[in-house]
């Protein structure tokens, strides 16, 4: 009876122990180890449980230290949208991991511009670009820039958006139109046409530069004051580098010849044959600086007149002729009366 009594105590004792014994904190269920991967070139933050856990930096990792037990997880970017959404279990003492993968387009690259350069992506330098070169990348979804550059230059970009698995391809060119610089050294006004352009006026000693004139072979005529063609020559413009010109020193000068007389005459300038000009008409010769012959012939070839001529740039000799009375005067000036004279001339023909 008694040993029953003792055994009754001992298990009573024991169940009072059982239900009041709080367990040391080290006995508890162990926490464990939630490692997130972020393998995308931005930033995410993070929400565990409905709870801001702040972000992951770029190509790195970072680890929470969660209650052992299911969790759930969230991931955006940056722009609020969703990047991953799931349940995670973690076990006591345990690591889960979770990788946040890149969403990846892919963008085919063509470098057109005739020029070697280096590619940029987002900034990071993606190596060499030949001319003529294609290269695929793969790239993580969201605005894009790419650049095709060289140590002084861009050569093109390209800014856009890229949505992942869409597929999408560039390519790089030259710019069409390019800067001219143009300089007048000369002391007088000149006017300088491209291609087909209106002419721009430069004054004595004025630089300027033309934008937007076609790339490729370009024909640049320059005229003085007094219409005169100064130079017309073919000026390679440049997609990058563009193109210059300096007005030249002129080398020839102007002489109107007017004939006065009944018929047609050719003029010789050194022997050679510059211009025929018909009775009563006038014309603008351009003929090399210094002292000139210039002889005068009828449709016979017979020499009607020959007289030496003094030519300086910018400055127009002016020869009047009557082949009848075989008589030539110079003058140095253009007379403005001239014109007038020899429209009224005309209209007596006429």
């Amino acid at each position: 009876m008694l040993r029953h009594l003792i055994a009754m105590a001992l298990g009573t004792l024991l169940l009072i122990g059982v239900v009041g014994y709080a367990w040391p904190a080290e006995a508890r269920p162990a926490d464990g180890t939630l490692t997130i991967d972020n393998q995308r070139s931005a930033f995410v933050g993070l929400t565990l449980d409905g709870r801001a856990m702040g972000e992951v930096s770029p190509d790195s990792q970072r680890s929470l230290r969660v209650q052992a037990g299911e969790h759930s997880l969230r991931v955006r970017d940056r722009d609020g949208q969703m990047v991953l959404a799931q349940t995670v279990r973690v076990r006591p003492d345990g690591q889960a991991r979770v990788v946040v993968a890149p969403n990846l387009g892919q963008l085919t690259v063509r470098n057109a511009t005739g020029r070697d350069g280096r590619l940029l992506v987002n900034g990071q330098d993606r190596g060499s670009m030949l001319a003529g070169q294609e290269r695929v990348l793969r790239l993580e979804s969201g605005t894009i820039s790419v650049q095709i550059r060289q140590p002084e230059r861009v050569l093109d970009s390209l800014r856009s958006n890229l949505r992942a698995g869409e597929r999408k391809s560039w390519t790089a060119l030259a710019p069409t139109t390019a800067e001219l610089r143009v300089r007048n050294p000369l002391p007088v006004t000149v006017r300088v046409r491209v291609a087909d352009r209106e002419p721009v006026r430069l004054e004595p000693g004025e630089s300027r530069v033309l934008r937007n004139q076609p790339v490729g072979p370009s024909q640049v005529v320059v005229t003085g004051p007094d219409g005169l063609v100064l130079t017309r020559e073919q000026v390679r413009i440049d997609p990058f580098d563009g193109g210059s010109l300096m007005v030249p020193l002129p080398t020839q000068g102007a002489v109107r010849l007017v004939n006065l007389g009944s018929g047609t005459v050719d003029v010789y300038a050194d022997g050679r044959r510059i211009a025929s000009i018909s009775a009563f008409d006038n014309e603008l010769l351009q003929v090399p600086l210094g002292m000139a012959e210039l002889t005068l012939r009828d449709r016979e070839r017979n020499i009607m007149l020959r007289t030496a001529v003094e030519v300086q740039p910018f400055e127009a000799v002016t020869l009047r002729c009557d082949l009848q009375q075989h008589f030539l005067t110079q003058e140095r000036e253009l007379v403005a009366e001239l014109d007038a004279f020899i429209e009224a001339l005309r209209r007596l023909a006429s």
